[in-house]
């Protein structure tokens, strides 16, 4: 694993819900993992699923196995105090020469 790169942040993940009896979303639980954390300075942008082009807040690097999706709301606080939070626009699981699990990056 990349033991080597520190966290740097916590962050918290809220699930994204089911739907009510009445029609309306839920959250699920939430929960807090260690996280890296690094901002897109540069306004760089990414291609995502429908083709669009857009320019992302965050890139963050998770080394523990969570289940993440794209309608999960992730928030953390910064070093200044401030509060970022965001749906991932990408997630992507990295693996190691033997297919072994070694992060999940998530773009958002």
């Amino acid at each position: 694993m990349l033991g080597f790169l520190p966290t740097n942040m916590t962050i918290t993940v809220t699930p994204k819900g089911e739907l009510d009896r009445w029609g309306e979303l839920t959250s699920g639980t939430p929960f807090s993992i260690p996280a890296f954390v690094t901002s897109n300075s540069d306004k760089q942008s990414i291609s995502i699923s429908s083709g669009d082009e857009v320019v992302y807040k965050s890139k963050i690097l998770i080394f523990e196995k969570v289940i993440i999706n794209e309608g999960d709301t992730i928030s953390w606080t910064d070093a200044l105090g401030i509060t970022h939070s965001g749906t991932p626009l990408g997630i992507d699981v990295g693996t190691d020469l033997d297919g072994k699990f070694t992060y999940i990056r998530v773009v958002i």
